[in-house]
């Protein structure tokens, strides 16, 4: 990343679409063995939060955003998308996005395959990207980008891996539940935020609250994810809804449902077994207020998203502010 007053800006707008079109490109431009699968996901791209998430910590206030914000946003797309490849095999899920995931079309072994591959492509963009920063000491640590990614990759794995640990753990508490979602959900959140912080050369006590701000949303949208489990339809939602009590993941509506109700869990362990039980569960869960109190956590994870926002112009906190509120709303939007 360079310093200088020629420095290309683009448009959010403008940037979305490069960002979108250098996804498409990496995609299609993979060699022959995995093509047909990167292809495939091609025609899965999603709404892409996490790369608006970077371009709106990157805008200044002009609304304009540095070019080196597309491979940034193009690579957390790829990584993402490597990450629900996987999460897929895991979960035996047949529709990501309203299209067959790619396990479900090519088998598991071509899907992790294929997963391994996403990652090595995001990590081919972030690589040659360098935070240049000048002799500013506060950013010694951000020199280069590329250990920001590796470490957050850490975390998602971490997160992904203390889910599978606790899977169909009907005594999974509430802290555990929030330290699971903040590896493997905020965790890529918080270094989009980040990262589209520093490619605008915020001081580094801005660009940290704006981490935060990532990590605070990142919570707020997994848990309302979760709730969509319970209360949509697999149309609305544009993914395998009930998979989570397929699978035995336990999440916060279920642990509040419980712990109003100790007598579902018996009924959970049963469904886990058994997913003719999952309806059933599914409406008592929401008869229990499992998703009521769920989505009440939620909002105090935004009240404290906002907070970081205090004191940045108008033109930086109204677009995070208004896609902190769609994720807190979110029906099937990303």
């Amino acid at each position: 990343m360079t310093d200088t007053e020629d420095e290309v800006r683009l448009e959010i707008q403008e940037a979305r679409r490069e960002i979108n079109l250098a996804v498409t490109k990496a995609l299609i431009g993979a060699p022959k063995p995995v093509n047909e699968m990167t292809n495939h996901l091609a025609g899965t791209l999603g709404k892409g939060v996490r790369s608006l998430l970077l371009l709106y910590a990157a805008a200044g206030e002009d609304n304009l955003v540095p070019k080196d914000a597309v491979p940034l946003a193009a690579a957390i797309e790829l990584f993402h998308m490597a990450t629900l490849v996987h999460d897929d095999v895991i979960d035996d899920a047949s529709v990501r996005r309203g299209m067959a995931t790619v396990q479900n079309r090519f088998g598991k072994k071509h899907a992790v395959i294929c997963g391994d591959y996403l990652l090595c492509l995001a990590a081919s963009l972030i690589a040659p990207l360098q935070a240049s920063y000048g002799k500013q000491e506060d950013y010694e640590e951000y020199k280069s980008l590329f250990p920001v990614f590796v470490s957050s990759i850490g975390r998602t794995c971490l997160g992904e891996l203390r889910q599978l640990k606790n899977n169909r753990n009907t005594v999974l508490d509430v802290f555990e539940y929030l330290r699971i979602v903040s590896g493997k959900t905020a965790a890529l959140f918080y270094v989009s935020a980040l990262s589209g912080a520093l490619c605008c050369r915020l001081s580094l006590k801005e660009a940290k609250r704006l981490a935060r701000f990532g990590r605070y949303l990142g919570m707020v949208f997994q848990i309302v994810d979760d709730c969509k489990d319970f209360e949509m339809r697999e149309n609305e939602a544009q993914k395998t809804v009930g998979k989570d009590i397929a699978e035995g993941v336990v999440t916060l509506p279920l642990i509040y449902a419980i712990k109003s109700s100790p007598e579902l869990a018996d009924l959970a362990k049963q469904a886990f077994l058994d997913t003719s039980y999952a309806e059933k569960l599914t409406k008592a869960v929401v008869f229990a207020g499992g998703t009521e109190k769920a989505h009440v956590l939620a909002r105090r994870y935004a009240e404290k998203a906002e907070r970081q926002l205090t004191g940045f112009p108008e033109s930086k906190t109204r677009p995070l502010s208004m896609l902190l509120n769609k994720s807190l709303n979110s029906a099937g939007a990303f």
